[in-house]
């Protein structure tokens, strides 16, 4: 006797499930500091209560306005 399997519903992908898709693309940067200069850097951002990809991109941003 041959028994149907049952489908089942759980598990699989989902509609709108997960992260959304960024506007913008996005860029990976990677560099060598020394200790002192990212230890910095850290305080830095820790300091003014942002991300350090915020605090990167305030920099760049006041290079930008000098």
């Amino acid at each position: 006797m041959k028994t149907k399997k049952i489908k089942s519903k759980r598990g699989g992908a989902r509609k709108g499930a997960g992260r959304p898709k960024l506007n913008q693309p996005r860029f990976i940067l990677s560099m060598s500091l020394d200790n002192s200069y990212a230890d910095k850097f850290r305080q830095m951002a820790k300091d003014n209560n942002i991300s350090q990809p915020k605090m990167f991109r305030l920099l760049l941003d006041q290079y930008d306005e000098s």
